[in-house]
């Protein structure tokens, strides 16, 4: 899977999903500013430690890959996908 971590991404994610196999890229290392929304993962958690992160991060990955093409948020208190029409 490949992922593109913003400007507001905690860089150590990146080390977190090249781990997994994943491959990454980095808006501010990669790309210009101003890339379009396609597909998005957005983490509203109130806990900011990287390791809250990568449980979530790994929660995502393992039970809604399928749906990874789709708007996901994470909370606290849990995964919401909302489908694209």
């Amino acid at each position: 899977m490949r992922f593109l971590l913003d400007e507001s991404a905690d860089s150590r994610l990146e080390a977190y999903l090249t781990e997994r196999h994943h491959e990454v890229l980095s808006l501010v290392r990669d790309f210009r500013a101003g890339l379009p929304d396609l597909e998005v993962l957005q983490f509203r958690l109130h806990s900011v430690n990287l390791g809250s992160k990568q449980f979530w991060l790994g929660r995502v990955l393992d039970s809604y890959a399928n749906q990874l093409d789709q708007f996901i948020v994470v909370t606290e208190r849990g995964i919401r996908v909302r489908h694209s029409k």
